[in-house]
């Protein structure tokens, strides 16, 4: 249980956390897309995550489930994908 609440609050922090700097630090001055933020998430947790495997497969898991939802499969697939094998390859290690 407490792994799964330390889990969620990264979760969250890791979603806030864009929006706790300057906007015209993020944006440039310049419109950001929600799509746009999805995908700067996607390339975040590629590297800031990269030492957290069971956060970075559930952030891929919650940003392509959002880019799914919003009709943007190509973009979802890879991160659906990869949020699945991390869980595969978990469980199966859990039952061997």
């Amino acid at each position: 249980a407490q792994r799964e609440s330390r889990t969620a609050e990264a979760v969250v922090d890791f979603l806030v956390q864009p929006y706790r700097a300057p906007a015209p630090r993020l944006s440039r001055g310049a419109d950001i897309t929600a799509r746009e933020m999805l995908e700067n998430g996607l390339s975040r947790v590629e590297t800031e995550l990269a030492d957290q495997p069971e956060i970075q497969a559930e952030m891929r898991f919650t940003l392509g489930d959002i880019l799914f939802r919003l009709g943007e499969f190509p973009e979802a697939q890879p991160a659906l994908e990869a949020a699945s094998d991390y869980i595969t390859r978990r469980t199966l290690r859990q039952l061997s």
